[in-house]
């Protein structure tokens, strides 16, 4: 790529290139983890982390694409940081999913927001909301079960993985 800088019609298919690879990996890695997760395989490694602050930077991570999609992509955090024990690379699969679906199936707006429970037990909840398709009650269990896809949102890309994973990590 730092080769065919200068040439732009070979520099567009690589950066088209790079980006595919990158989706591939990310696929593959995510198919990886669901599957220690079934198998109890994956480990969790609990530190004292900054949770506002790694809410923040995940959060950054997708503002270029929610612009990119002219979308209104808000956090709401509280002014203090919030410490608790957690994986943070859990949280980062966590969030990633729930971000990218969040901005996939967005109308105008995205709407994040960190609350915080027990200061005392480093308790939090962190909700992700967007005014897209309103998902019936009757699925909403069935969207985390693995590659389940809605036929009313098929022709968005995804393999049905992404929110599996994120409950399996979750829980």
């Amino acid at each position: 790529m730092n080769k065919a800088n200068n040439i732009p019609e070979i520099n567009g298919y690589l950066k088209t290139m790079e980006k595919n690879t990158n989706r591939l990996v990310d696929l593959t890695d995510q198919l990886l983890d669901f599957r220690k997760t079934e198998t109890k395989g994956f480990q969790l490694s609990f530190t004292n982390t900054n949770i506002t602050e790694l809410l923040e930077d995940i959060y950054s991570n997708f503002k270029t694409v929610a612009e990119q999609k002219n979308l209104r992509f808000t956090i709401d955090a509280p002014s203090h940081h919030l410490y608790a024990f957690a994986d943070a690379e859990a949280i980062n699969k966590i969030l990633g999913n729930l971000f990218n679906n969040a901005i996939k199936y967005a109308e105008t707006k995205v709407h994040t927001k960190l609350i915080t429970c027990s200061d005392e037990k480093a308790e939090f909840s962190i909700e992700v909301e967007n005014d897209g398709y309103i998902i019936p009650e009757e699925m909403r269990e069935k969207i985390f079960h693995p590659f389940f896809r809605m036929k009313e949102t098929k022709h968005k890309m995804g393999n049905g993985l992404g929110l599996a994973l994120s409950r399996s990590l979750a829980e």
